[in-house]
């Protein structure tokens, strides 16, 4: 799985640039009504409901089991002269792969300068109406941002035209079209990350790289071995290219010192070159990162007295929670022992699925008795399917020890304390934490799951501040986006940290949930 480590939307709705928002273990989305916080969550849902079905574009703005943001021109700025919307995307490839598989195998010399901890990509891509007539969405631009170098790619009907390497543009030509078909769901390329070596060998990007070398070598150098030491090669920034040049087959490369042009102008070929499966496999852990995010709607299933079962094996929540029963009657006995558990500790009542005569009833035990779930009151309703998506999480790091990443890459709630008493409200809030805290303590920050929950509740602001004021939680692991927009302008986003106290800086809009 990929490391999304944050995300950036621009021009969507009404938010016109939201910023870098880190992906931290808990995101706490606060403001007004028709603030933009629904809008900057429900990206999330987006990027999933366009990776699961086949879509003519690179999103899917509608789907009736996630969101509806219309269409294009629903979901773009109104208040923006270009219909422009971008989103972009920080995260770190698994396993460096600037290093890998773009022509074969990576530079034995060079581990440490190519796969450094602090190493990031940025991928930004923009999107746009197919016409003024047309309101289907195309892809207009990718930006790349590496320590490689920045990159922009050009797009006109489906095909690369343009790429530009730090200030160097270039139109790709006609012959080259065919090499330049967008292949791919989010974030498109021209090669797949796993195209067979020799298809790369062929390509005249790979060609611009061996010409770079040819004026670094010895002029007696022949094809052969430049084809060789430009297979070893990848993109990387100035100095890591230097590593590599050391650690080269390429004997009159070895040890030698190049002018900073020279270098450039073999940097600027190797991303061409390389860009593509950058691109391809930054869309294929983006589109799996998108395939396991779990999303809640702000109201969910209403109660049953009774649900009609099959035989399924249910392993996910879906956003209504109207699959709940059946994925409470799909648990193993362990698991159902440890789902009792933690109910029972964190809530104080536990949840059984009763089957009979080809039907689930749900049954709410608390204080010595046991009531259908219709019977409870419609808050246990709405907040059950909550609770089941923490626990998930928690399951798969206790299962692991930490050791391997959970099933699901990011859990979006809209509103989990709608129709609960603020007592009820502190509870979740401590289940939440709980989960965050039981993810410091087994996991290593890529195994972890984000959670990002948007809510109107002071009881739970107040609570997750009081967790971490009594060292339960880790700063570092909350923040809080607060959005502000005033009428007929767009949206401000605001990220706040407590601090170790629990408390919110000054800068915090106190009171703003009782005006």
């Amino acid at each position: 799985m990929s490391e999304l480590r944050a995300f950036r939307v621009t021009n969507l709705r009404s938010i016109k640039d939201s910023g870098w928002v880190q992906l931290k273990p808990l995101t706490l989305l606060v403001g007004a009504n028709s603030s933009g916080k629904s809008t900057l969550l429900r990206l999330f849902p987006l990027l999933k409901q366009s990776v699961l079905q086949p879509t003519q574009g690179p999103m899917l703005w509608y789907d009736e089991n996630f969101v509806d943001f219309g269409g294009f021109n629903e979901a773009v700025n109104s208040r923006v002269k270009e219909k422009v919307i971008e989103l972009g995307f920080e995260m770190r490839l698994q396993g460096g792969a600037e290093r890998r598989g773009l022509i074969g195998r990576p530079n034995k010399g060079v581990s440490e300068v190519a796969q450094r901890p602090d190493d990031s990509l940025k991928v930004t891509i923009h999107l746009a109406p197919e016409s003024k007539a047309d309101d289907r969405t195309r892809l207009k631009l990718i930006q790349v941002q590496s320590r490689s170098g920045d990159v922009e790619l050009q797009l006109e009907d489906g095909h690369f035209t343009r790429i530009k390497v730090g200030e160097d543009e270039q139109s790709f030509p006609d012959q080259l079209r065919p090499w330049l078909a967008a292949d791919g769901r989010l974030i498109p390329s021209s090669m797949r990350a796993n195209t067979p070596a020799r298809t790369f060998l062929r390509s005249p990007f790979h060609e611009s790289v061996i010409d770079a070398l040819r004026a670094l070598a010895h002029k007696n150098t022949g094809p052969d071995t430049l084809l060789f030491a430009a297979m070893e090669l990848s993109m990387d920034s100035i100095d890591g290219l230097k590593a590599q040049l050391k650690d080269s087959s390429l004997n009159s490369l070895n040890g030698k010192e190049h002018d900073e042009g020279s270098l450039r102008r073999l940097s600027d070929a190797l991303i061409r070159r390389d860009i593509w499966g950058v691109l391809g496999e930054a869309d294929a852990q983006l589109s799996s990162h998108a395939r396991q995010i779990a999303y809640l709607r702000p109201f969910r299933d209403d109660p049953r007295r009774s649900y009609r079962h099959q035989d399924l094996k249910i392993d996910s929540i879906n956003p209504t929670g109207a699959n709940l029963a059946m994925f409470l009657r799909s648990l193993s006995a362990s698991d159902k022992k440890g789902f009792d558990e933690w109910t029972q500790a964190k809530f104080g009542f536990k949840v059984s699925a009763r089957s009979r005569d080809g039907s689930t009833s749900l049954r709410i035990e608390r204080d010595g008795e046991e009531h259908n779930l219709i019977d409870m009151g419609y808050g246990f309703s709405q907040v059950l399917p909550v609770i089941a998506q923490l626990w998930m999480p928690t399951r798969s790091l206790e299962r692991t020890k930490g050791r391997r990443a959970a099933p699901i890459s990011t859990i979006c709630v809209e509103q989990p304390e709608l129709h609960l008493h603020p007592g009820m409200q502190r509870q979740l809030a401590r289940a939440i934490g709980s989960v965050v805290a039981r993810g410091r303590e087994l996991g290593e920050q890529a195994s972890r799951t984000p959670l990002m929950v948007e809510t109107h509740s002071q009881s739970i602001l107040l609570e997750i501040g009081k967790m971490v004021g009594a060292k339960e939680l880790h700063p570092d692991d909350v923040q809080v986006l607060f959005f502000e927009r005033r009428r007929g302008e767009d949206t401000v986003v605001k990220t706040f940290a407590y601090d170790e106290e629990g408390v919110l800086p000054e800068a915090w809009p106190f009171g703003f949930l009782e005006s």
